[in-house]
């Protein structure tokens, strides 16, 4: 709703402040040069925009401050962004999201395991996100598991050496920007899959 207002502002920005319209600048600046940055690594979380989230409030509530009506009514306005916040808070707070993190670090879990019974960990892995959180567990968020990988990103992909490699992935991730040409380019065979309830977890075999 912040910045929706702030794109707002820009239709009246002949009755604002100079510092007021600088503020309305800087606040779009900064989150058109974020998106643009994160263009370049094909992927837009939005929270990565929230550093800059005080910059739109600001806008707002200064907008709604420069129009000359009854104070009643700027304060019901005011308190629109945090009326309806309950109604549209962020993904990870509805109740089922414990169950898909649990089902998703089994099934990464499940994945390991087939390769180990294979002898195969020690052979080059990529885990698209977020199962490579719950193998390489960095911050000890996440239960222990017994198994240590060779773990490759899509920043390393390309310094792979050996003659083949896995990739644990979702099905939709081989349409992913920049995966989608590994899958439509390298020799490669499924070997194995995963699922629990709607969650699936791929294992796929690429030759170098």
């Amino acid at each position: 709703i912040s910045f929706l207002f702030t794109l707002v502002s820009l239709f009246f920005l002949k009755r604002f402040s100079e510092n007021h319209k600088r503020l309305i600048i800087y606040a779009l600046s900064i989150n058109a040069f974020t998106f643009i940055l994160l263009s370049f690594y094909h992927i837009f979380l939005d929270r990565y925009l929230l550093y800059s989230a005080y910059l739109f409030i600001l806008c707002f509530i200064l907008l709604i401050n420069s129009f000359n009506i009854n104070k009643y009514i700027k304060t019901i306005i005011l308190l629109i962004p945090f009326i309806t916040y309950p109604y549209i808070e962020p993904k990870f707070s509805e109740p089922y999201y414990g169950k898909k993190v649990n089902h998703a670090y089994e099934l990464t879990l499940d994945a390991l395991h087939s390769l180990a019974e294979k002898n195969e960990l020690t052979k080059p892995i990529v885990l698209c996100f977020p199962y490579h959180l719950f193998s390489l567990n960095e911050m000890g968020l996440y239960p222990h598991h017994p198994y240590q990988i060779m773990h490759y990103n899509k920043f390393n992909l390309d310094n792979i050496k050996g003659p083949y490699f896995y990739f644990i992935c979702r099905p939709d991730i081989t349409e992913d920007t920049y995966f989608k040409k590994y899958f439509s380019d390298k020799p490669k065979e499924k070997v194995d899959s995963f699922k629990l309830n709607e969650q699936e977890l791929e294992v796929w075999l690429f030759t170098n």
